[in-house]
């Protein structure tokens, strides 16, 4: 019982459901209630953190990343550890990318980092071939599509500045 996607027993932390007949109006966004919440959002990338030096090395790709694009991070790394549920929502509101790269890179280890993209805020991924099975194509960006960071960070910029295609 893991994880995993070959386990017997499969626990994820959280899964994409179905749309349909039986879906409620309040488990769904409408199209409308998508671009209202994507016309507020007017700051780029955003981090929840916990472990500050991890097996992953996510944190030096981010300090790299830093340096070509605004990134706000939040947690016992940050000097801004104090975001709670409140804090973290108004937060993902007002932020276009979230960077939900993993402390370790396993086979289909996808936390609830990643399932934040519920909350209509484009999550960043490290490495796509973790997210291919779980996540529908051009759900999420992969750091590793990208040659550095300061490529991502460009790409990312003009994302934003074309609200059509953050959409998509």
């Amino acid at each position: 019982m893991t994880y995993r996607l070959d386990s017997d027993v499969i626990i994820p932390y959280d899964k994409f459901e179905p749309i349909d007949k039986n879906t409620k109006d309040n488990e769904r966004w409408t199209w409308e209630e998508v671009k209202e919440k994507v016309d507020k959002k007017s700051k780029m990338v955003l981090q929840f953190v916990l472990h500050c030096s991890t097996p992953s090395k996510r944190e030096n790709y981010i300090k790299e990343l830093a340096k070509y694009i605004d990134v706000k991070i939040f947690g016992r790394c940050s000097g801004d550890s104090n975001c709670e549920k409140e804090c973290e929502k108004n937060e993902i509101d007002q932020h276009m990318f979230y960077l939900s790269f993993e402390n370790s890179i396993c086979k289909d280890y996808v936390t609830e980092k990643f399932w934040r993209l519920k909350q209509i805020i484009v999550p960043i991924v490290m490495n796509r071939e973790i997210h291919q099975h779980i996540a529908p194509n051009g759900s999420c960006i992969a750091a590793s599509d990208f040659k550095s960071p300061k490529e991502l960070a460009n790409f990312l910029k003009q994302l934003a500045s074309n609200k059509e295609e953050y959409i998509k």
